[in-house]
């Protein structure tokens, strides 16, 4: 089970996915139609040992500034049996 949260100061139209093993996830992938300031998304996945996972905000030309505090993003990954 792995999760995502960005949050940024402003609205903003991106994209947001994740990439297991240098390959993006469709499935975790969220393509908004308007600009957002908050992209979650949750998603189950099949990881081998010593699978890297890296978060990815795509399709913006600029800047994005996260919030402050620790809390502009977040990865959860727990692992279920």
């Amino acid at each position: 089970y792995v999760s995502y949260n960005v949050y940024t100061t402003a609205g903003v139209l991106l994209g947001t996915r994740l990439f297991v093993n240098g390959t993006a996830n469709a499935q975790s992938t969220i393509l908004p139609l308007a600009s957002l300031s908050q992209f979650s998304n949750d998603v189950i996945l099949n990881l081998s040992g010593g699978a890297t996972i890296s978060l990815q905000l795509f399709g913006l030309l600029g800047v994005v500034t996260l919030l402050g505090g620790g809390s502009g993003a977040n990865l959860t990954i727990i692992r279920l049996s």
